[in-house]
């Protein structure tokens, strides 16, 4: 092993000098960075609220119920004017007619809207059946008081004034206008502004 040379310095003398124009690292450089909580302004997003519920039927009826079921607006005595399909003589008129004076009557419990359909309704059952029996009931009284035989020659205000358009509405147009209010009442529900003047009256 060779003696260290004397003109050179030891080890632990010497010493480092950085190039002209880089000094040294500065010590708040090489700290790790700290994260601290994000400021005002970019927090969580907000949590998306529930939908709007809908309008709750079991309090008063608004306006803004409407359009609704047939159940809400009372249109269920007017769509069972389709039992006139039976097409029975007196039955297609009769059979229709009760029922919608029995549903009808049945709307009244319920809100003014459908109380107002179902009384409609009513009403034109009832019609429906006072033909049947007012025709009935005049068969039955000429026959009874008289031969029940019946000529245009002798009997012109019967026949033309009475058996004839009471017949024809027996047959053909009490059964057609049955079905067709029955079509117009499942397709076209009460409207939000006609149930607004119904409702005004009432205060509700």
């Amino acid at each position: 092993m060779s003696a260290p040379d004397p003109s050179r310095p030891p080890i632990d003398q010497l010493s480092y000098e950085a190039p002209q124009g880089y000094g040294a690292p500065d010590q708040d450089a090489v700290r790790p960075q700290e994260y601290g909580p994000p400021q005002q302004g970019y927090g969580p997003p907000p949590q998306a609220g529930p939908p709007p519920a809908s309008p709750d039927t079991r309090g008063p009826v608004r306006p803004e119920h409407f359009p609704g079921g047939i159940s809400l607006d009372g249109r269920l005595p007017w769509i069972l004017g389709f039992l006139a399909v039976l097409g029975l003589p007196f039955v297609s008129l009769l059979a229709p007619g009760i029922a919608m004076v029995i549903a009808g009557l049945l709307q009244q419990r319920k809100n003014p809207v459908a109380a107002r359909t179902g009384r409609r309704a009513a009403t034109f059952g009832a019609v429906n059946i006072l033909v049947v029996v007012l025709f009935l009931a005049v068969l039955f009284i000429g026959s009874f008081f008289g031969d029940g035989t019946y000529t245009a020659e002798e009997d012109p205000l019967v026949i033309f004034g009475f058996a004839l358009p009471f017949g024809i509405y027996l047959v053909a147009i009490g059964p057609i206008l049955n079905l067709v209010m029955a079509i117009v009442a499942l397709a076209r529900p009460v409207s939000r502004e006609k149930a607004q003047r119904i409702l005004e009256p009432t205060g509700r």
